[in-house]
């Protein structure tokens, strides 16, 4: 990049530039001199300035930052959503020149804003190193790539800025509110990964570990469960109910399609449902059950089998996090060639290298760079993936995008069936397999299913099966309302549409679901807060409105 003129050579330039002018009209050569040696001055000042960013590199001039565990960071070494946490970077100056630098620039993903950070002048003496650090914090969950740092370089005289960049990706996972520390069910705990039970008692009559009553006998009642010795008593039959430990188990099943990402990050439909189903998940662990999960779009992403423990909560998380970010071909807009620009201009920004000639990638560089450094710099996660693409090719590089954080547009528009088809998949899988009743907490806003036969079919056979679905609606119209004041006539009229969409779902659902005897619980529209507790206690609430 050309360096940047400060506002001491622009108006040196503007004085000389007027110098000569005035020189011309009135004949003075004196003028022309002084102005002539101004403008040489900045000439020359210029040309020692275009280097500067050349022979830093040949210097070896580092950048190395680092997510500082601890300190500052309330997470105790993770980073949660709204949980400030604190990244260290070093930066080392191996000339023997001293370097100023001018206006220390981070390059964040939009999810991550600056809370702390003084960057404004640095200067390094030859053969130094200086640590800085800078205080961020998260709006959504997700994996973050931090991409490098941008600043400037003080030319002689402070008159030219020469701009650089350090390319220094860092991923950051960002894990949902529920895994903060004042979050955590498992603190003081002793948590074990071993068989057990459950931790839950249930009263039932006959047999068992723990006598809880004896009572009249009703109508249902095993024969076994009949106390003789206290009914010869009473003259009338009488049963044990007894105390035994059981082991449930809850199902989770996010909808992650387009519908749900719309939106700010941190504000969206998915970062609400999100914490909700982490939230539960956590909840439900911590008590002794079994959870599964399944992320769903037009097909399953991903599906977690029941287990318990605290490293079961932590393969929950690695799914969440991962239906953050897809990069998957029948999932993105992107095709294959668009795919491989974004990268291409991508490696042209970040490294300087030329992959783009005439508005086109150039695939043999391309393709070399991101295989150097997928095997050195990939994740155990991102590596073993799974990626649908269109051939080697293209799974090349949308798991590159993937690894560094280079987004992908994700399909917004699918047919109704599509999106049915997925989640009766997913209600079906959660509900077939296992013979014990299971809660099933659905959560999602329900755009573009039908509610017809295959829905209610899913449904019905969940039923049958003794489950107990219950269906988290989340409402969209609380997204848009802060920006509701100070609007056009054409947004206003966009969003009471919206609105009225909305609220058909809501209520053609709501009917398909009465007429099961399910509930539906509204997520968001302002009723947020209760959806929130009634969702987090419908792991063990039965099919009535929790």
């Amino acid at each position: 990049m050309l360096p940047i003129p400060t506002l001491a050579a622009i108006l040196i330039f503007s004085a000389s530039a007027l110098q000569i002018l005035l020189a011309f009209v009135t004949r003075s050569p004196l003028l022309a001199v002084l102005g002539g040696w101004q403008l040489t001055g900045l000439g020359a000042a210029l040309a020692f300035t275009v280097p500067l960013g050349a022979r830093l590199r040949n210097e070896r001039f580092e950048l190395a930052w680092w997510h500082g565990r601890g300190g500052k960071n309330p997470g105790q070494g993770g980073v949660v959503v709204g949980a400030p946490f604190e990244i260290r970077f070093g930066i080392r100056n191996r000339g023997f020149r001293a370097v100023r630098l001018i206006d220390l620039e981070p390059q964040l993903p939009e999810a991550v804003r600056i809370l702390d950070f003084e960057g404004g002048l640095l200067t390094l003496p030859p053969k130094s190193h200086c640590e800085l650090s800078m205080t961020l914090v998260a709006e959504a969950a997700g994996r973050m790539v931090l991409q490098g740092l941008a600043t400037s370089v003080q030319g002689p005289a402070g008159l030219f800025l020469a701009p650089i960049y350090f390319p220094s990706p860092l991923t950051i996972t960002v894990l949902p509110r529920a895994a903060a520390p004042w979050h955590n069910p498992f603190a003081n705990q002793g948590f074990e990964l071993a068989e057990r039970a459950g931790l839950r008692s249930q009263k039932t009559p006959g047999s068992g570990t723990e006598l809880h009553e004896v009572r009249e006998h009703q109508s249902g009642d095993p024969f076994k469960s009949i106390a003789w010795k206290a009914s010869a008593r009473r003259g009338r039959l009488m049963v044990r109910e007894v105390e035994r430990e059981v082991q449930e188990t809850l199902y989770l099943i996010l909808d992650v399609g387009g519908s749900m990402r719309a939106g700010e990050p941190g504000k969206r439909k998915l970062d609400q449902a999100l914490e909700l189903a982490a939230r539960n998940a956590r909840k439900a662990l911590a008590a002794g059950d079994r959870v599964g999960l399944i992320t769903v779009d037009t097909r399953i992403l991903e599906h977690i089998a029941p287990g318990q423990g605290l490293g079961h909560m932590r393969a929950i998380y690695r799914a969440l996090i991962s239906a953050t970010a897809v990069v998957d071909a029948d999932l993105s807009e992107a095709d294959a060639a668009e795919v491989a620009l974004r990268v291409a201009r991508y490696i042209q920004s970040q490294y300087g290298i030329a992959t783009v000639h005439d508005g086109e990638p150039d695939m043999l560089r391309v393709l070399r760079h991101i295989r150097s450094s997928l095997p050195s710099e990939a994740t155990n996660e991102v590596s073993r993936r799974p990626i649908v693409a269109e051939d080697r090719h293209d799974e090349d590089l949308r798991r590159f995008c993937l690894q560094r954080g280079i987004p992908l547009p994700y399909r917004a528009h699918r047919a109704a069936s599509e999106k049915t088809a997925g989640l009766v998949a997913a209600l079906s899988a959660a509900a077939a397999g296992g013979r014990d009743p299971r809660s099933l907490l659905i959560l999602s806003d329900f755009d573009g299913v039908a509610t017809g036969e295959a829905w209610t079919a899913a449904l019905r056979f969940a039923l049958r099966r003794h489950h107990r679905p219950l269906c988290v609606f989340f409402d969209g119209r609380e997204l848009l309302a802060a920006t509701g004041k100070g609007s056009d006539r054409v947004e206003r009229q966009l969003r009471f549409v919206y609105g009225l969409e909305e609220e058909r779902r809501l209520q053609e659902h709501r009917q398909a679901l009465g007429r099961l005897g399910l509930p539906l619980v509204v997520h968001g529209g302002g009723r947020g807060a209760a959806a929130g507790r009634g969702a987090a206690a419908g792991t063990r609430a039965p099919t009535g409105q929790p």
